[in-house]
Parts: C-alpha cells; structure tokens; sequence
C-alpha cells in the first residue's frame, strides 16, 4: 500500500508523544501481538482528539482515517480491532501512563512549575461505576492562565481526596505559584505542604473547620457592622478592603461582594495553627433570576497564604472555579466522560488519562472555537487536525 508523505510537525508531534509513551510496558503476552503499543494508543488518542467516545468508534475512526495515519504510522497489520483497544485500556499499567504523561507535559508544553494559579479538584467517572466496584475518582491540577492539565491521580473516591491531593502536589514545582482547593483540601498538613514547596495556597473553609469558620464568621461580622452596633468596650474592628462584582447573562443577576483581611486580630486563635496564614477573606453572592424574581445570597469563607487585595481575592476566587467549567464540564459534556462504561481493569482510569492528553492538545490550538468544535473540525479536516498536533511540537 503507498505511504503518504508525513506532515514533518505532524511526525514531529507524533514522535514527542512516542518518546513519552516509550516508559509504558506493553501488557500483552508476545504469541500473537500483532499490533505495536504506539499504534494502538496513537488511534485512540486521534480518535478521542476527534470525538471518539468508545472503543467501536476508535476501530471505525481508525478504518475511516487509515490512509492519513499511515504517514506517521507503521499500522504493519492494519487497524487494531475494538477488542484491542479494550484490553490495552484495561491491561496497561496505569502509573506508568501517568508517568508518560507528565513526561510529556513538561516536555511539549511547559515545566510543571508555572507562576500562576494552579486550581485543584477531583471528578468521578460516573460511567465507571459497577455492583463490583465504586466509580473511578481523578484528582486533577489545571494552570488556570492556560487552562491545561499538568497532573493527575486516582483515588478511591471523593473522601480519599485529602490523601491524593498531596501525591498531585508532589509531581508539581509549585515555586511562586498560587494552589487553590475546595474546602476538603482544607487540611493544616496540605498548607505546610503548599508552603515548604515554594507556593502559597488558597483555601475554601467550610463545616470540616469548625472552629476556624466560627472565627471566620465573627471576624467578618465585625469588620461590616456599622460603628453604632459595637459594644464601647469592644476591640477595634478589623479592617478590611472590599470589592464588587456584577455579572448579567442567562436570565441570572449576580452580584459578588468580596471582603479581605491581611491586618490579622490577635483574637483569631487558629492562625497560629495555619502555615503563614496571611489573609482572610469572605465572598457574598447573591444571585437573582430576573424572570422570577427568587433571590438567594450565599457566604463564602478563604483563608491563603498570600496578601491578597479583595480585588485580587475576587480574581482568584472565580479562576479556581476554571476547573469545573473548562475541564469538568468539557470531560462530561465533550468527550461524554461520565457516560462512558469502560469498567474492565484500568480501563476506566486509562481512559481519563487519554481525555486529558486529547483536552491539552485542543486546548492549546489557539482560536475562536469551542473545545467541542474543536473535535468536530479535527475528524473533518485533515489540515485543521495537523494544526491541532502542530501546536505541541
């Protein structure tokens, strides 16, 4: 069969992710191996590049494109069939694919040390789930400037979140970066972590700190009240800078009233027992459906490491919630994570990984399209596919 001429970035691209991948064992006996590891994980991240779902659709993508990848390619006996890609999905070592992924975010897109905010959370592969076995949970770090995953973990579930988030800090340079995390990685020991690693971190304090919140809620009870409500006897009230926000769009008024302390009152009892605790902060929204007129106001309570202005609080605040609408939302709503039922072995969590090689691909290809978009054109458009992977060589 003739061999199209590579792209040369294509082969280049395609050669960067083959060195990365060179560091996982291939699961599978040698009698009767007909197709190389490279191939076969070379189609599926093609094909989830282009919005693959599931096994069936990587042989048909893979049947569709055959002339294309034989540029790059060696595909010796064709295309794998489905049952291939399952059961190297399902066989394949899982850290070592971690491993091979970060090898190849440091390598194609930037250090794993970046200045910046860093946002940390994790999401269940729902599809996963089976009467055996509880759903597959990923703890991921996205660079919230460039909305890229840098790493990732598995855990058991949500509540083992506290323990996988410092493996994911560990695989990262944090220096000069600022970590943000939901209230369960609101832990003392998270924050040292954070803090002897060079970064500074931005923490969601919620029921799981009671005492700390109670403080929290006093603090800020005392800065806001008017000077005619406060007790002659009573401590000076701490001062405070503050910010507002109004966002508009969907039918939903929202406006956002951000309050932040660095002038700490001795009276705070917990900072002592928080790494460099530096500033506090309290964040009001209050939203309003202009159709309907329901209201409702919700208090957010922070505590970081940094000094922050209410403004640059604010800022920080919204960027960590990147995580949710720019990976979470995209892995369930673009790629059909949470619908997907790959459960045999590692297959699930394999599979996530891939996600997130075919997510920082799309998102590094610069322009005015959605990342779905993206995929759409990617399976259409030869030229626009080779764009896309000519943005990491």
């Amino acid at each position: 069969m003739h061999q199209p001429k590579a792209d040369p970035s294509t082969a280049h691209a395609y050669a960067q992710l083959l060195a990365a991948l060179s560091v996982i064992e291939d699961p599978r006996a040698e009698r009767g191996r007909l197709h190389t590891l490279s191939d076969v994980l070379a189609i599926v991240l093609l094909a989830v590049l282009c919005g693959c779902e599931n096994a069936e659709e990587f042989e048909s993508w893979g049947r569709k494109e055959e002339t294309w990848l034989r540029g790059f390619l060696p595909l010796a006996h064709g295309i794998p069939s489905q049952d291939t890609y399952l059961r190297v999905l399902s066989a394949m070592d899982p850290v070592q694919f971690r491993a091979a992924f970060l090898t190849w975010v440091k390598q194609v897109f930037a250090p794993l040390g970046i200045a910046g905010q860093l946002a940390i959370d994790g999401k269940s592969v729902r599809g996963s789930r089976s009467s055996e076995h509880s759903a597959v949970h990923m703890v991921s770090a996205l660079a919230c400037d460039s909305g890229l995953v840098l790493a990732h973990t598995r855990t058991a579930d949500k509540a083992n979140e506290i323990v996988a988030i410092p493996q994911v800090l560990k695989l990262l340079s944090l220096h000069r970066t600022l970590v943000s995390i939901d209230a369960i990685g609101c832990q003392r020991s998270i924050a040292q972590q954070i803090v002897e690693e060079g970064g500074d971190y931005l923490l969601q304090v919620k029921g799981n700190q009671p005492a700390l919140q109670n403080e929290l809620h006093t603090l800020f009870r005392q800065a806001l009240a008017e000077p005619e409500h406060r007790p002659l006897d009573h401590t000076p009230a701490p001062r405070v800078q503050r910010y507002e926000h109004t966002d508009a769009g969907h039918g939903r008024l929202e406006v956002r009233k951000t309050v932040a302390c660095t002038e700490l009152p001795d009276y705070l009892s917990q900072k002592p027992l928080w790494c460099k605790l530096t500033t506090v902060v309290m964040v009001e929204a209050s939203r309003q459906n202009v159709t309907t007129g329901h209201s409702s106001t919700e208090q957010r309570y922070y505590i970081s490491s940094r000094a922050l202005s209410a403004q640059d609080a604010n800022s920080a605040v919204r960027a960590h919630w990147l995580i949710e609408n720019q990976l979470h939302w995209v892995l369930d709503m673009s790629f059909g994570e949470d619908a997907c039922t790959v459960r045999a072995q590692h297959g699930a969590q394999n599979l996530a990984v891939m996600r997130h090689f075919a997510y920082n691909l799309l998102r590094r290809c610069h322009d005015k399209k959605s990342l779905r978009l993206r995929q759409r054109h990617c399976d259409w458009d030869r030229d626009y596919r080779q764009r896309v992977l000519q943005a990491s060589a």
